[in-house]
């Protein structure tokens, strides 16, 4: 494909879609490779994370616990009739829920490979690739929501404008971010180090190790005796051996990684107009708001 070509391709992509529109990635499966990336037309060049691509090509299906997940984080079960916002929809596990209560559900994500997999969790609702880093091609939602996602950019915080500026007055916003670690400053320590390691290495040889080992540590853990060192490596306790290996990928693949406290999280809300409503859990980080109306 041609420059010229590559931009007027990319700009499709990237525009609010007409009611009704779906942008199907089934039907362009190279469309990936050529929408808007690092060093493309329009993008930031912020270097936002790309590498989940290689855990949601792994993992197509909702991992167990989305329900579980969406009522501790989100909860919302009134969206019938609403334009409701996915902010990083991954595999679009939560854009089913949100679909199957009768939303128009759009999912934006950085990342071809987990636009494929939407696609297919999802077939309801209207896939875009874009970087949370630039401001967002659609707005007037209803509700939107960024789970698990906003601590895996640049800058959180200017993505969390992105996708507040999105949300119309009376709208609301629901966000879940990684609380703080509250070990002490050697393990804090030495998970940095870790991550300084794991976020250089070829994704493929990153998950070659994380399913070679973390169901072994997994096993030989004693949490008495080995809580620090558990702390540290951060191998996901489930028993289900697909499980541990997807979650203990999950959290060492990532090119940025950062923690906050609720009272950050809840100044960026009111710093961009929110009014902060009680979350339906104490879940950390879990933090909703409401625009006022105009």
């Amino acid at each position: 494909m041609d420059e010229a070509a590559d931009r007027r391709h990319n700009a499709t992509l990237r525009r609010a879609p007409p009611a009704g529109e779906k942008v199907d990635m089934r039907q362009h499966p190279d469309s990936g490779d050529q929408t808007a990336g690092p060093g493309a037309p329009g993008h930031s060049g912020q270097g936002s994370d790309t590498r989940f691509g290689a855990r949601w090509e792994r993992q197509l299906a909702c991992e167990p616990g989305t329900a579980e997940a969406w009522r501790d984080k989100v909860g919302w079960r009134d969206l019938a009739g609403l334009r409701v916002l996915d902010a990083g929809c991954g595999n679009g596990r939560f854009s089913a829920i949100a679909a199957a209560q009768g939303a128009a559900v759009t999912g934006l994500d950085i990342a071809p490979e987990a636009l494929r997999a939407a696609c297919q969790n999802a077939a309801g609702a209207t896939f875009l690739r874009h970087d949370l880093m630039d401001p967002l091609p659609v707005a007037g939602f209803d509700a939107a929501f960024s789970v698990g996602v906003l601590h895996h950019t640049p800058d959180p915080r200017r993505s969390f404008a992105n996708v507040a500026a999105a949300v119309r007055p009376g709208g609301r916003l629901a966000v879940w971010v990684y609380a703080h670690f509250p070990g002490d400053a050697y393990v804090r320590e030495a998970r940095a180090f870790l991550h300084a390691l794991t976020r250089a290495c070829p994704t493929d040889a990153l998950h070659a190790a994380v399913a070679r080992h973390a169901p072994r540590l997994r096993d030989l853990c004693d949490p008495a005796r080995h809580a620090a060192l558990r702390a540290a490596l951060s191998v996901n306790p489930s028993p289900d051996d697909t499980v541990c290996v997807d979650q203990t990928f999950d959290w060492h693949v990532p090119l940025w990684r950062s923690e906050h406290d609720a009272a950050e999280v809840e100044g960026w809300f009111r710093q961009e107009g929110f009014e902060v409503v009680p979350p339906p859990s104490p879940f950390p980080v879990t933090v909703h708001g409401r625009r006022p109306s105009a």
